[in-house]
């Protein structure tokens, strides 16, 4: 059985006066900011309920007319596998292989709950194809400090069932790039950043496989290879587009980034590992979705006085419940009491 939340915000029962729409939030500079990126490289294996760790495994996504390997599991890395691979290849090392296509829609649905997730520390999430960026130089003192907010996270994060890589940095752009190397540093100075990019390796540049060739004919390395030649050599070499990367890296240039501003609407749901007709047990699913449901509403100045809640079982149709208070509510000790309430009146058909 499995249980889901349904709640869609009605405008006129907020408890504080909400703002005209606007449109979405961009920060000025990228000067003065502190970034941590939030990155899932497990993102398309995770979404994917029918792949099993245990078992090698593949996610693979069509790249320059070729299905390629996009990601894979344990399993399959200890055959040889690897990302950029063809699945020709994959299958010459391991015949054993499952085969998923990448679906983006389920991904993108995965990181906009993270991003609901995330605004519990600012307001201003964007997103990635693969990840997350947080703007946190305006949440350090609410939070106690930088290593306090940084615990918390990272703490927090276990609700979230991803792996997830975090690196700090003065950019976005940088932040990005220290998580997908899977470095989890925190760097807070602008000026550093030459020397704390400079051992990372060229090819985690966003380049294209004309750009990685010329860098492996220049015998260029690492980042700090590449510090060491001249930006106008590099413009002509590599294009605008790539040294104007670098500018928006190093915080030459700013970078505003778009924040995710969600729909006023909110479901969740709850899976029970078994069928259950266990009173206590259902109360403490209902527990944990009311927990959800508040910091949404909190981070919105919201409140309800209509909770819909519907029971799925495994023989029977959906059970359905409303729950109507008189009175606005936004406190999950009086949503709870009105649950369970409800719960001890209404007997479920299984």
């Amino acid at each position: 059985m499995a249980a889901r939340v349904n709640y869609k915000v009605p405008l006129q029962q907020t408890l504080f006066e909400l703002p005209l729409p606007e449109s979405p939030q961009q920060t000025q500079s990228a000067y003065g900011s502190l970034w941590a990126a939030l990155y899932l490289p497990q993102l398309s294996l995770e979404v994917l309920t029918t792949c099993d760790a245990d078992k090698p495994c593949l996610v693979v996504h069509p790249q320059g007319g070729q299905m390629r390997v996009w990601a894979l599991s344990a399993t399959a890395a200890t055959f040889g596998i690897a990302t950029g691979m063809t699945v020709t290849e994959a299958y010459a090392l391991c015949p054993e292989l499952e085969i998923l296509p990448r679906d983006h829609a389920a991904e993108q649905n995965a990181l906009r709950q993270v991003a609901e997730w995330a605004g519990r520390y600012t307001s201003m999430v964007s997103l990635e194809p693969d990840g997350l960026l947080l703007e946190l130089a305006g949440s350090l003192q609410l939070f106690g400090g930088l290593e306090k907010l940084l615990t918390r996270l990272r703490n927090d994060s276990s609700e979230l069932k991803h792996l997830i890589t975090v690196a700090l940095a003065p950019t976005p752009q940088s932040a990005l790039l220290l998580a997908r190397c899977n470095e989890e540093r925190v760097v807070e100075d602008i000026q550093s950043l030459r020397a704390e990019l400079g051992a990372l390796p060229i090819t985690a540049l966003p380049l294209s496989d004309k750009q990685a060739a010329l860098a492996i004919r220049l015998g260029l390395r690492t980042l700090r290879d590449l510090w060491r030649l001249p930006s106008d050599g590099l413009a002509k070499r590599f294009g605008l587009a790539f040294t104007d990367y670098l500018d928006r890296l190093l915080g030459r240039r700013p970078e505003p980034r778009l924040a995710y501003e969600s729909e006023p609407t909110f479901t969740t749901r709850w899976f029970f590992p078994t069928e259950t007709d266990n009173l206590s047990f259902i109360f403490h699913g209902l527990e944990k979705l009311v927990v959800r449901l508040v910091s949404f509403m909190r981070l919105r100045g919201l409140s309800l006085n209509h909770l819909e809640l519907l029971f799925y079982h495994s023989q029977h149709t959906t059970t359905r419940m409303e729950l109507r208070s008189q009175q606005l509510c936004h406190q999950a000790e009086h949503l709870l009491m009105l649950m369970h309430e409800r719960l001890e009146r209404q007997q479920l058909q299984a």
